[in-house]
């Protein structure tokens, strides 16, 4: 195995073990951490590194810079808290327009069942102002990684 591949998995795993530890926290504390955040990006740094893929870094700091944007905009009406905004920020960051629709789909699904779960007091949601509030971060961890597993992996195994 070529040592590209040994270090794409090896920042795949840390990238992995960051969103475990995201999807804990903000089940517990229902926040997400600038420092996970920032390491995030700081991986996807690495990764075009040993990617040797400038292309790669600009096209998906493009298409990260425009979700910042929009997504801003959902933070400023109260719909989502700022460390979701980062967080999906970076997934796109790493994830670009590529695997974005999937990212999509699966984030959807996974919150579907998240909020179907936190309704059932199978997983954590609190009350705020008469709404009612649940993490952001579980789904979105779960989904980045499920994308990552569907579309990534098999590339670098091949």
């Amino acid at each position: 195995m070529p040592w590209q591949t040994i270090a794409e998995l090896t920042v795949w795993a840390a990238v992995g073990a960051l969103l475990a530890s995201v999807l804990i926290d903000d089940l517990a504390n229902y926040r997400v951490c600038n420092r996970t955040v920032l390491m995030l990006a700081c991986l996807f740094v690495v990764y075009c590194l040993i990617k040797d893929n400038l292309s790669l870094f600009v096209g998906h700091l493009t298409i990260a810079a425009v979700v910042f944007v929009v997504l801003a905009a959902a933070y400023g009406l109260g719909m989502m808290g700022g460390g979701d905004l980062k967080l999906l920020t970076i997934a796109f960051l790493w994830l670009g327009l590529e695997n974005g629709f999937l990212f999509c789909l699966l984030l959807c699904a996974a919150s579907v069942v998240y909020i179907g779960s936190a309704w059932l007091n199978w997983l954590p949601s609190r009350k705020l102002d008469k709404r009612t509030q649940v993490p952001f971060g579980p789904s979105i961890a779960v989904a980045w990684v499920t994308t990552m597993l569907l579309t990534e992996l098999p590339r670098a195994l091949a």
